[in-house]
């Protein structure tokens, strides 16, 4: 059960989260994805506000929700860490056997926040803002319970690389997905280099990372990257009572089929990502980087160095 700590140190135990869902029992994704009968229907649920993040709980499941709805929930340090707690202290709780990551309003995640980035003076500096969201998304890649990305209007460099992370994506129709940091001169550096060509095959990564231009929701479905298209209304309800059936399934036999699917090129994986954590370091250093996010804040086109 999620827990609030309150001033003087005082725990406070959140009330029974109840929610009402009704649905067919053994619903199959081709129903969940046509008929709008028997849709599920939730009460309001109670929360937790942090700083960046809200929590909730549902029967079996928790939701994190991004919460900078003026940056378009915009990854930061402080998002990254309250994330990784919230993900840390799910995997211990028994009552947790789902997790579900959504946006708390506008949408999902527009991507990093870029004016961290002018925070960078160094190569290590790079490598360190590369390194911390290639060890959230990883974290929770690696969760050993299941887990849901109901994304809607933008899933951008770390917030597509946040939903790809995620065992299911649910998206709302029209919604962008894409990684547009080729526009900055720099590269998805949470881990997008080495999973995006898994998932949707060596050209289409290529087309994604060299033109940095965005995917609808369709689109991915079409690829096999979203599970699920739905109303942007029925998102959260959806997200929910999937969590509730997957929290429902045998999670031991769930966290050894997660264990086995992530056997696969395991070694080649962990070289991948300490190469890309590299190169965003190099391409820092190399001044492309730095002029597009300087063009960025700036709001001007950048001019990139053409002499290699």
């Amino acid at each position: 059960m999620l827990r609030e700590h309150q001033q003087g140190g005082r725990e406070v135990e959140n009330r029974q989260i109840n929610i009402e869902l009704h649905h067919q029992e053994i619903p199959n994704w081709e129903y969940d994805l046509q008929d709008k009968s028997n849709e599920p229907v939730m009460t309001e649920m109670e929360e937790v506000m942090m700083e960046t993040i809200i929590l909730e709980d549902f029967p079996g499941g928790r939701i994190i929700k991004l919460n900078r709805p003026r940056g378009l929930n915009a990854l930061n340090k402080r998002m990254a860490d309250e994330m990784q707690d919230a993900v840390d202290a799910a995997k211990n709780d028994h009552s947790v056997r789902c997790l579900v990551f959504i946006g708390a309003t506008n949408c999902f995640c527009a991507g990093a926040d870029i004016k961290e980035l002018t925070d960078v003076k160094s190569s290590q500096d790079a490598k360190n803002f590369s390194g911390r969201y290639q060890t959230l998304f990883k974290n929770i890649m690696t969760f050993p319970k299941p887990t849901i990305a109901a994304v809607n209007r933008f899933a951008l460099g770390g917030g597509f690389e946040l939903a790809i992370s995620c065992d299911i994506i649910i998206a709302a129709k029209n919604t962008k997905f894409g990684v547009p940091e080729i526009n900055l001169g720099a590269l998805p550096a949470g881990g997008g280099t080495v999973r995006l060509p898994a998932l949707v095959g060596d050209k289409v990564a290529k087309q994604m990372l060299f033109f940095g231009e965005p995917m609808e929701t369709e689109k991915m479905f079409e690829l096999g990257v979203v599970n699920m298209i739905v109303d942007e209304e029925e998102l959260l309800p959806r997200a929910v009572a999937l969590g509730e059936r997957l929290g429902a399934q045998s999670i031991e036999a769930i966290i050894e089929i997660k264990k086995l699917l992530r056997r696969v090129d395991q070694f080649n994986v962990a070289e991948a990502m300490s190469a890309e954590n590299e190169t965003f370091a190099m391409l820092w250093a190399g001044g492309d980087l730095r002029e597009g996010v300087s063009s960025f804040i700036e709001k001007r086109k950048p001019v990139f160095n053409r002499h290699i």
